[in-house]
């Protein structure tokens, strides 16, 4: 390609021997694949050329195919790990007196709250077990909202309070209890073993122990029984596929997959207690977008969301298919085949159909049903298929048959255009001759040098005619001088 330029920059300098501050036009006024009737106009008065040399590079396009679909589900699976833990409990603590004549004076805190003895409670030095009554009595009088007490003499002589918190929850595990003698009267410093029932979250949906689902006698029964809920429960039941129990899997986990397809499906996941239900991830995972973007969806998020959603935003535009290809260009026509039988055909596209490309960009497309509408960029409409994944299908361009033609023309009007007759350099003709060339299905990459001595015309086209089908490369080059010293870009 380089040696046909600086060939052509050559033979400009040969024909056209005027002062190279006076080039006025120089590049490519069109450079990629034409796949229907086309033309290229330049105005050569705008562009300052009155002499020129033209070059037209052509070969028959290679197009690539494109296989896309309809994106993937998200999955994740949930592990039943115990059932200690699942199901709430109630907070407790212990108070050991283990000497009751250091007691005298001393004071016990309770949630901060001061209990002295000898004002709240009494110390009778003689007998240890009126003291823990006397204890006993003050912790259910002052704290009995709180937590429950009793007391006993164990087998070995100890005498120790039992505190079991009024409520269940692990909120309790937060009162305090603190003594001014802790060699005397022990504890901990804090109520434990307090428990809320565990729960999990899908996207800011919490299904909990105890209300929503019942823990069963092994954590595989309960496994299943989460499946079911999640199954039939909403919204879990709009959003997911859950089984437990599968075969050839451990029994005890629960496998997730999403009822839609797309990134926006990779829900987010919680456990408020790891230890007893733990998820594999904290996101589900694998969940892609379609390559199609339908009519019938907002382009703006390819699949609903739910709960506290992800946020996700698609800058994609509706009746686009996103796939990368090369050497494509406006109206070829391609085939649609769909895939196997898996998946559901995108409504608007029907397998074995021929269609025409439309506002193609480096990595997306649209499709027409007709080379006329491909042209004026029109894009047919279809939905996007978001619920079932699975969907692959092919777009393939259709070989070139025929044969392309490549003619210039002048106009003063630009409405009125006829066949230039010109000497081409790249032959061996010497009188003017229809400025024409053709590209055949089996040629390969070939170009013609035309040289425009004067140009007693304002404009200048290149009319090409496609073949039956296929479509051809072209670069046409132009590179003009003009009579006065202003240098104008294209």
């Amino acid at each position: 390609m380089n040696k046909i330029l600086l060939a052509t920059a050559i033979l400009f300098g040969a024909l056209l021997p005027l002062k190279a501050a006076n080039i006025s036009y120089a590049g490519s006024a069109f450079n990629g694949v034409i796949a229907s009737s086309k033309t290229i106009d330049i105005d050569l008065n705008a562009k300052n050329i009155d002499s020129a040399v033209v070059q037209v590079i052509y070969s028959t396009a290679s197009p690539s195919t494109v296989t896309f679909k309809d994106g993937t589900v998200a999955v994740a699976s949930l592990t039943v790990v115990s059932l200690t833990g699942l199901t709430t409990a109630y907070a407790t603590n212990s108070i050991w007196i283990s000497s009751n004549s250091a007691l005298v004076g001393s004071t016990l805190w309770v949630n901060g709250y001061p209990m002295k003895e000898g004002n709240a409670w009494t110390c009778d030095v003689n007998y240890a077990s009126n003291t823990l009554v006397s204890l006993n009595a003050a912790l259910n009088n002052n704290f009995g909202s709180l937590f429950a007490s009793t007391y006993n003499v164990t087998t070995n002589g100890n005498k120790v309070i039992y505190s079991t918190s009024a409520s269940y929850g692990s909120a309790s595990n937060t009162f305090a209890i603190y003594s001014s003698t802790p060699a005397a009267l022990s504890s901990s410093s804090t109520f434990t073993g307090g428990s809320d029932n565990a729960y999990v979250s899908i996207n800011g949906y919490k299904l909990q122990a105890n209300v929503d689902f019942w823990p069963q006698a092994t954590t595989a029964q309960t496994a299943s029984t989460i499946a079911v809920v999640m199954t039939n429960k909403a919204p879990f039941s709009s959003m997911l596929i859950s089984t437990g129990n599968a075969v050839g899997t451990a029994l005890n986990v629960v496998f997730t997959t999403t009822t839609v397809t797309g990134v926006n499906a990779n829900y987010s996941l919680y456990s408020s207690s790891p230890s007893v239900l733990q998820w594999n991830v904290t996101r589900m995972i694998n969940g892609t977008d379609s390559d199609i973007v339908g009519s019938t969806l907002n382009p703006v998020y390819q699949t609903p969301s739910y709960g506290e959603g992800y946020s996700y935003v698609s800058p994609r535009s509706a009746n686009t298919i996103y796939k990368t290809q090369t050497q494509w260009g406006t109206a070829l026509p391609v085939l649609f085949a769909k895939s196997g039988t898996a998946g559901t055909t995108p409504g608007g596209m029907v397998t074995g159909t021929t269609y025409y490309v439309t506002n193609v960009t480096a990595t997306s497309f649209q499709l027409s049903t007709t080379v006329a509408l491909a042209n004026s960029g029109w894009a047919m409409p279809y939905s996007t298929i978001y619920s079932s994944g699975g969907f692959t299908a092919t777009i393939t361009p259709l070989a070139f048959v025929g044969y392309s033609v490549m003619t210039l023309q002048e106009s003063n009007d630009g409405t009125n255009f006829q066949s230039l007759y010109l000497v081409p350099s790249t032959s061996a003709v010497t009188t003017p001759a229809l400025a024409q060339t053709t590209q055949t299905a089996a040629g390969a990459a070939s170009n013609v040098i035309w040289g425009i001595p004067q140009a007693n015309f304002k404009y200048l086209r290149l009319n090409f005619v496609p073949g039956t089908a296929g479509g051809t490369n072209v670069n046409y080059v132009i590179n003009g001088k003009g009579s006065i010293r202003n240098i104008l870009n294209p």
